[in-house]
């Protein structure tokens, strides 16, 4: 193994961009900042080569470039890569470097090649780079099997769903119409920052409500005399649907599937049932794109946009008869048990990979 600067290996380069009007909608592909945005009638790389997101938010973004393409200017191409580096290895390599210490601006991110001239890289050998590639593009494409594998079954309950109660915008099964606030009371968590302990009662917000489930990975916690003087509005019960408010992922719901003293943020609302409409099926009504679309229509503040639960309350919502909304419940159960051995596995891949690049690349 040797140690090289990466410029002694390729020749980083930004090409002219390309203005958003002249993109085709057939051609070659062009590259932007993250990943393909369209396509033009010619291209500045007749081979694949490796792209680093070079401004923005996601500076330091690793992707490979198509056969044939056009790379705009907010990616740095490491062109002219050296024939005795893998283009896969040094993928690889620059997926597990730190590119924090490189880049530069605070107002606007960026990668330049000046700062590319401090990165060190440790390299093997030919022989053991193609033994590299070969180990993590296996657990690679386990891992999107796998994530093809729980998009499937996200379909099926989608489908599933649309199947025994239509389409939400038109309710062509003629299902009665009640608001939210007819068959869930709406909670809304503290709006003050606590004080924050090492060990104590979980403390929660939208961030916790991005996945498929309540993801309790990452949580801060609060002192237990806090939490007891906390409103009741803050404390989520089993089978409470909680709901981002804020942030990218507006309106996105999960059930907080056990008995657990948490306290939530004012960026994460929850919905108890009434009784009329059960956990699963509230939940999986605000998973589809209906509610989804309406929710970005009626999102309020510019900077930060958040969702009105005003709003919300009087938001109509169509209420089948509990006996269907069980049977797609137990359907969701059969499926949610695929569904978690899958993550399982997938979790346990990731971790797989995380180690061997550890391993690798240090």
């Amino acid at each position: 193994m040797k140690k090289v600067k990466l410029l002694d290996i390729c020749n980083p380069k930004q090409w002219a961009t390309i203005s958003t009007d002249k993109l085709l909608k057939q051609g070659y592909p062009v590259y932007g900042a993250n990943g393909k945005i369209g396509y033009y009638d010619k291209y500045n790389h007749e081979q694949p080569t490796l792209l680093i997101t070079c401004r923005g938010a996601t500076c330091g973004t690793i992707n490979i470039s198509e056969p044939k393409s056009y790379v705009n200017g907010n990616a740095m191409c490491l062109d002219d890569l050296h024939a005795d580096i893998k283009l896969k290895y040094l993928y690889y390599q620059l997926l597990n470097y730190n590119f924090k210490e490189v880049i530069s601006g605070s107002a606007q991110p960026q990668i330049t090649r000046e700062g590319l001239a401090k990165v060190w890289l440790n390299i093997h050998s030919l022989e053991e780079q193609k033994s590299i590639v070969g180990n993590l593009d296996k657990v690679s494409e386990l891992i999107e099997k796998r994530k093809i594998q729980l998009e499937k079954l996200d379909l099926l309950i989608k489908s599933r769903f649309i199947e025994m109660f239509g389409d939400q915008s038109l309710n062509e099964k003629g299902f009665p119409y009640l608001t939210i606030n007819d068959v869930a009371e709406i909670y809304l968590g503290i709006t003050h920052t606590p004080n924050y302990v090492d060990n104590g009662v979980m403390f929660i917000s939208a961030k916790n409500t991005s996945g498929d489930f309540l993801d309790l990975s990452e949580v801060n916690y609060i002192s237990r005399e806090e939490f007891e003087s906390a409103p009741k509005g803050s404390k989520p019960k089993k089978n409470d649907v909680l709901f981002s408010r804020v942030g990218s992922n507006l309106g996105h719901p999960v059930i907080l599937e056990e008995n657990l003293e948490i306290c939530t943020f004012v960026s994460l609302g929850f919905l108890r049932t009434k009784g009329n409409v059960t956990s699963n099926y509230l939940k999986h009504w605000m998973r589809d794109d209906f509610f989804a679309t309406q929710v970005q229509e009626h999102v309020k503040g510019g900077g930060q946009p958040n969702l009105n639960t005003g709003w919300l309350k009087q938001f109509r919502i169509i209420v089948p008869e509990l006996e269907a909304q069980e049977e797609f419940d137990n359907f969701c159960v059969q499926v949610d048990k695929s569904k978690f051995e899958i993550q399982k596995s997938l979790e346990k891949l990731e971790i797989l990979k995380k180690s061997l690049m550890q391993q690798y690349f240090g």
